[in-house]
């Protein structure tokens, strides 16, 4: 159910709608939309009020409590702890740290324990803690390879030029690890100096050494001096694949000569080559790929077939649109999902558009050759895109085999209720729930997935306020029905929607069972507890306030179900309470060290 704070809303805000007509919620969905993972409407109708749980990611967010901390602290733990919640702060909530210095640099030089400075190390870094660059590149030279890389991130940030000699002398030291080298190649892009050019030229010819070592070399010469970039990429551009690397590796900078060479390597014969060029160039713009676009979303590589999604979305165009809608098909599932995301943005930017890539959509759902990553993606798109009257197109593909389009065909229904097709739409639960009770599933799927379309299609049929299917509903009254709490989740609160205002005694008892089975041996799951709370308040039943306020004053918060009775009370005729009594400080999740209960150990 949407989660808002009740110390950020007034309850006029809260007050009970009855769930009905069109869904108009926003519907986020992932990047990767998966069909066991979309939106119940049964989840965000009707809308309820939520403790905010985890708001504060730290106890304090002033760092002189930790400052405290560690020139307090007399254990080694707490120091380490105390510089960590720093680098946390600093990192995830943008505090200024930079007061911690002088007592950062002071455990960093002094203590004897490589966690302690490790957790001193990385808060300086995170917290961007200038003042300390001369201890940091004193530790550019140290034999320790992870406070080297620490020390090398924040000096490279600040082009510290203090720390140039000791990369050069581990570009120059074969001893060193790869990663110091790469690291102190990068040290000399920052701070420009292109001393080093004429060594790490030889150094990338040779091929005795490490491949990574030369691409990091490679990486020095393209971004100090194109020029010879562009001159060592032509020599290189004949070789095997490992040189062709190193010549795109050359040729990633922002020169536009150099750019306009690697664009040029979008169409190499190795994958990984073109791959390589397509990824550079992408976000720097669309005009150089435009020559190799046609190849691009069909290339072997699902890395150049996402960048040439990207650029089809820029270049626009009708064409490149009916491409995009192809990339829905595509075996890749993040390909495929990139491909929506991009027409439901081109969609939402344009009424003549939207209706282009809705009329494409539906054609593929009415095509017999469309795979099942084609039908899901374009099932998905239809309902991001709420295009109800394309509703008709999923009825038949509620019987489709693969369960990422069944279940998905019920979702898009349900969002966007039709009474003109839901005869046929509905006809499906009782063929679904006696394969659930018999056992007997259509090969591919299993009981979750089975249960799953079901919950969407109850929803469907309480929406609608249809009840020729209670008999199939009344079934998840049972905790050990197949079909998993999903299923039985939409019953419940389906029950209850279809049967809105009913007073039903026999459905209200058992809505209450539900409801109140707390402390059996195996108790009710709290979410079909929840869902039962709303099917009391939707039928009106005489046990439902009592329930209710029982129910308000037991359940934790987390459960929703205060949230769900306290909406519901006026409907009752019953007073709410405050909305504040709604919020729990047991639920609150802290992280990072609280300094008064150190004190007080």
């Amino acid at each position: 159910t949407v989660a808002q704070s009740p110390g950020t809303f007034d309850p006029a805000e809260f007050v009970f709608q009855v769930p009905t007509g069109h869904a108009q919620w926003p519907i986020e969905l992932p990047h990767i939309a998966r069909y066991l993972q979309l939106p119940h409407r049964m989840n965000h109708e009707p809308r309820l009020p939520k403790d905010e749980v985890g708001a504060d990611m730290f106890e304090t967010q002033d760092p002189a409590y930790y400052d405290r901390l560690l020139r307090e602290s007399t254990t080694d733990e707490i120091t380490a702890a105390s510089a960590l919640s720093l680098a946390r702060m600093a990192r995830e909530a943008s505090v200024d740290i930079t007061a911690c210095t002088d007592v950062l640099v002071n455990h960093l030089q002094q203590s004897d324990r490589r966690d302690v400075r490790l957790a001193c190390l990385l808060a300086l870094v995170e917290g961007d803690c200038r003042r300390s660059e001369g201890e940091l590149a004193r530790l550019a030279s140290t034999s320790d390879e992870e406070l080297r890389a620490l020390a090398d991130a924040g000096l490279s940030r600040w082009k510290t030029l203090a720390a140039v000699p000791a990369w050069i002398e581990r570009v120059q030291a074969d001893a060193s690890s790869n990663r110091s080298f790469r690291d102190a190649c990068r040290g000399l892009i920052a701070t420009g100096d292109a001393s080093q050019l004429t060594y790490l030229a030889q150094y990338l010819f040779d091929a005795t050494k490490p491949f990574v070592r030369r691409a990091a070399a490679a990486s020095v010469i393209g971004q100090l001096e194109p020029s010879l970039a562009r001159k060592t990429a032509a020599q290189l551009r004949s070789g095997g694949v490992p040189e062709r690397l190193l010549a795109t590796e050359c040729l990633q900078s922002e020169d536009p000569d150099s750019l306009n060479q690697l664009a040029e390597f979008c169409n190499d014969q190795a994958a990984a080559v073109a791959a390589v060029a397509w990824k550079f160039l992408q976000p720097r713009g669309a005009e150089r790929l435009k020559p190799y676009l046609q190849s691009g979303y069909r290339h072997q590589d699902a890395g150049v077939r996402m960048a040439a999604a990207e650029t089809l979305a820029i270049v626009g165009g009708q064409e490149n649109r009916a491409a995009l809608s192809e990339l829905t098909a595509d075996v890749h599932i993040e390909v495929r999902n990139l491909a929506r995301e991009l027409l439901l943005k081109l969609g939402q930017e344009s009424e003549a558009v939207r209706t282009e890539i809705v009329g494409t959509a539906v054609e593929l759902l009415q095509s017999k050759q469309a795979n099942w990553q084609s039908l899901e993606q374009n099932l998905v798109l239809l309902a991001q895109l709420r295009s109800a009257e394309s509703c008709p197109v999923a009825v038949p593909l509620l019987r489709h085999s693969r369960s990422e389009v069944m279940v998905t065909s019920a979702w898009l229904l349900h969002l966007y209720p039709d009474a003109v097709i839901a005869d046929d739409a509905l006809s499906v639960i009782p063929e679904q729930h006696q394969r659930l009770q018999t056992d007997n599933l259509i090969d591919g799927q299993n009981h979750e997935d089975v249960g799953m379309q079901l919950s969407f299609l109850f929803q469907l049929a309480g929406l609608l306020q249809i009840r020729d299917y209670r008999s199939e509903m009344e079934v998840s009254f049972s905790k050990g029905v197949p079909g998993g709490l999903m299923m039985r989740e939409g019953a419940m609160w389906s029950l209850g929607l279809s049967h809105f205002n009913s007073e039903d005694a026999a459905l209200g008892r058992k809505m209450e069972s539900r409801l109140k089975d707390r402390d059996s041996l195996i108790p009710e799951a709290d979410s079909v507890r929840q869902k039962s709370a709303l099917g009391l308040g939707f039928l009106k039943a005489a046990v439902a306030l009592p329930a209710l306020r029982e129910a308000f004053e037991i359940d934790g918060t987390a459960t929703m179900i205060p949230s769900s009775a306290w909406v519901l009370f006026p409907r009752l005729g019953a007073e709410q309470p405050p909305l504040a009594k709604l919020t729990s400080a047991n639920t609150r999740i802290v992280r990072g060290l609280n300094p008064q209960a150190i004190r007080d150990e």
